[in-house]
């Protein structure tokens, strides 16, 4: 079991960080050949499409979940009568999936501030190829949830790793042929429907329990409330993430888009990173949960913490030094949104992290609703009070601030929700603040830092990874992980030095 978190770990950072250089190259040309204003309403109406994909019932997450906390049972016909009313409640809710789909497209152009008129088109017949995608993926991720369910999602992981490439060479064939923008959410299509097919064949391979049964009513109902519970926490997750482009999208418009798909290009990978470290053990710690195993699931809730710290801490800390520097090589100093929003954007990000990482342990127990309840009204009602403190100040800073005050009351209720399922579980509270304090002082060396060029972004990039990256490692690692990574880390090179004997 400890062999596939780690090979699960290592397939999602893959996928994580593949993603990430990808998009180093890929935006710009983007940009270049789509234009500020056609690139940010390909930005924001991709991302408004994803709000409409959770009409889909979110069955395949449910499902995950549940293969995940049976994980030790044998009864391979109850999984699948439990594939069967995943089915089923996707199905039920297709009606609702369309509609919502249809009725985002149409509001586009209310969403996007500033729209031309001659681009209105443009963005919802994005929004409508879009939403097909939306239809079929309901349906063709299945195969994934089982393989993740069953603790092997590398596997599908490494499917949709190769496919992420193919499709960002099919986009940057669109921008360099100077073909329309639309083109761009054909691939996204094409992409997805022949991974989803690709899946399907290697779940196919290595579950053979793996297919479709009647299911009883009392499951379909079981099924479909654990949908619905993470149905709603799909939409507040959508919002979450997105709550500063939203805010961006609707009070200035499209190229305040391109400016933030730029300056928080470091702080989404971050995200990206954050989520998938939890996900490589949630259903290790699921299982133990399921099985009443609460000591072990108690250590593991532990280490996905201490990760989610660490990684704060290493991001937060070199963004705040280098994004700077890094965007106006990059993409050039006018898409940067300056040094208050960039720290905004960093302490924003953070919190979504740390939001994220508990949620998902209470997923992980099937435990929806309460989590939903803190988080969903954090989250909506902190985008509420920024698009109203906009209103009155037109500050970006100022409603940024009130967004992250306003969520800080689910920071605090959600991990006391996880040491309730998880008993022997504890928040690292002390770690926390002096991470905070840490992040503090890069703020201040990376607003007096300024690099003209790739050399010595570089040089000091390298000098600043070292000193964040260590530092990180001993403020948010308890002394005994802080052991086991440098018993682990011993052990590789001295395989490799022995290899390379």
């Amino acid at each position: 079991m400890k062999a596939n978190a780690t090979r699960n770990a290592l397939s999602y950072y893959l996928n994580t960080i593949l993603t990430a250089l990808l998009g180093i190259i890929v935006n710009p040309i983007l940009l270049n050949g789509l234009g500020a204003t056609n690139f940010g309403v390909w930005k924001a109406t991709s991302r408004f499409l994803d709000f409409a994909s959770v009409a889909d019932g979110r069955a395949t997450q449910a499902l995950k979940w549940t293969i995940a906390f049976k994980a030790d049972s044998d009864d391979e016909t109850g999984k699948r009568r439990d594939v069967g009313a995943a089915i089923l409640v996707w199905l039920l809710v297709l009606p609702v999936i369309v509609a919502a789909s249809i009725a985002v497209v149409l509001l586009l152009p209310s969403l996007i501030a500033d729209l031309p008129p001659e681009d209105i088109e443009v963005a919802r017949t994005i929004g409508a190829i879009l939403a097909a995608n939306i239809v079929l993926m309901g349906l063709l991720s299945i195969p994934d949830a089982v393989l993740v369910g069953s603790n092997v999602g590398y596997r599908s992981m490494n499917v949709t790793t190769l496919f992420l490439v193919l499709s960002n060479v099919a986009m940057i064939s669109v921008a360099w042929s100077g073909a329309p923008v639309q083109w761009l959410a054909v691939v996204v299509v094409v992409s997805g429907v022949l991974n989803g097919a690709v899946t399907f064949v290697v779940a196919r391979r290595d579950i053979p329990w793996l297919g479709v049964e009647r299911p009883r009513r009392t499951e379909v109902r079981s099924m479909g409330k654990f949908s619905g519970g993470i149905l709603l926490w799909e939409l507040a997750q959508k919002l979450l993430v997105s709550s500063e482009m939203i805010l961006l999208s609707v009070a200035i418009g499209s190229f305040a888009v391109a400016q933030y798909t730029f300056t928080s290009y470091v702080v989404q990978f971050y995200l990206v990173l954050s989520l998938v470290t939890t996900s490589a053990v949630a259903p290790q710690l699921g299982a133990h949960i399921g099985a009443g195993d609460i000591g072990s699931a108690a250590g593991i809730a532990r280490i996905a913490r201490s990760l989610s710290l660490t990684l704060a801490v290493f991001f937060g800390g070199m963004t705040l030094l280098l994004n700077s520097s890094f965007i106006a090589l990059w993409a050039g100093r006018e898409m940067y949104l300056g040094n208050g929003v960039n720290a905004l954007l960093v302490l924003s990000a953070i919190q979504v992290a740390l939001i994220r990482n508990e949620s998902q342990m209470q997923d992980a127990g099937l435990r929806v609703w309460r989590k939903l309840a803190v988080a969903g009204t954090a989250t909506v009602a902190a985008l509420v009070g920024a698009v109203f403190a906009y209103s009155l100040w037109e500050s970006v800073e100022t409603s940024l601030c009130v967004m992250i005050a306003i969520r800080i009351f689910a920071n605090v209720i959600l991990p006391h929700q996880v040491n309730r399922l998880v008993r022997g579980a504890r928040y690292p509270v002390v770690r926390c603040l002096t991470s905070a304090v840490f992040l503090l002082v890069c703020y201040e060396v990376g607003s007096r830092v300024h690099l003209g060029s790739w050399l010595t972004l570089f040089l000091f990039g390298a000098l600043a990874a070292c000193v964040v990256g260590g530092a990180a490692v001993l403020i948010a690692l308890p002394n005994d992980l802080q052991r086991a990574l440098v018993s682990r880390v011993r052990r590789a090179l001295t395989r490799g030095h022995r290899g390379g004997m």
